[in-house]
């Protein structure tokens, strides 16, 4: 049978998963032109039939404003579906898309992220580097969040993508999580925010070792969340640390790095 699917970023369902959108205080910004490409012509034809999810990163150089040029795929995951190819034809074809707020860097290199999956399948936003999908969780009556779950569960608490105020470049970004190589499973930091911003007393959640708590709050530090009505004790910051997959992103965006010049002899 064949199931209903959805392709991200630069086909149906954008909007809904850039490397985070607007502030949950201020209106979300336009992320598609008024017709978004149709995700039916660029999913594999081999993991739709198999109801195969897939990420592929492209580093491109944004041109302007609205639009990206001389994309290459740096990262794809799973391997042998085709998905980095499907990805470079959709934003070839579709030029003018891209994220909301992304990593772009000085030289005018940015990451793409695209995910594949299948409708049927709820999954996770695509953590290929900490505060890519930011997350923000705030109490609807201004109270304090307290238990995170219970609130949520409560429907006293509302989830909101956002673009923070400040961040790292994705090169240093990758730098930062670059001794996370070997580490597994997946981790959550649950901060609270300060009058400027700053993420601090965050919780972690999942297993976690000395080593993993260190990088981590070692990350959180370069972030800072916009300020908007709410008040700190009333809304969480969330940073996602999906491990494996930064493991396989980090090693793979440093291949892509070009050569140094060679010293002249």
């Amino acid at each position: 049978m064949n199931r209903p699917f959805k392709t991200a970023l630069a086909a149906a369902g954008l909007a809904a998963s850039l490397v985070g959108q607007a502030a949950s205080s201020e209106p979300a910004r336009p992320a598609v032109p008024d017709r978004a490409p149709d995700g039916s012509s660029y999913y594999p034809d081999r993991a739709r039939r198999q109801e195969i999810n897939g990420d592929v990163l492209l580093r491109c150089r944004a041109v302007g404003e609205a639009a990206l040029a001389d994309c290459r795929a740096v990262y794809e995951w799973p391997l042998a579906y085709a998905f980095a190819d499907f990805a470079l034809r959709m934003v070839a074809d579709h030029p003018d898309l891209r994220p909301v707020e992304s990593m772009v860097e000085a030289d005018g290199q940015i990451l793409v992220p695209i995910n594949f999956a299948m409708a049927d399948y709820p999954r996770t936003s695509f953590h290929f580097l900490p505060g890519a999908s930011a997350r923000i969780v705030f109490r609807t009556d201004g109270a304090p969040v307290g238990d995170l779950k219970v609130c949520l569960e409560a429907k006293d608490c509302k989830v909101a993508a956002f673009t923070w105020a400040a961040r790292p470049g994705w090169r240093a970004l990758a730098a930062l999580v670059r001794p996370a190589q070997g580490f597994e499973g997946f981790n959550r930091l649950d901060c609270a925010t300060d009058p400027r911003g700053g993420l601090v007393d965050c919780e972690v959640k999942g297993e976690q070792s000395p080593a993993k708590l260190a990088l981590m709050l070692k990350v959180a530090a370069t972030f800072r969340a916009p300020v908007g009505p709410e008040t700190p004790a009333s809304r969480k910051v969330l940073l996602f640390f999906d491990w494996g997959t930064i493991g396989r992103v980090v090693p793979a965006l440093d291949a892509a790095e070009p050569a140094p010049p060679k010293a002249p002899g």
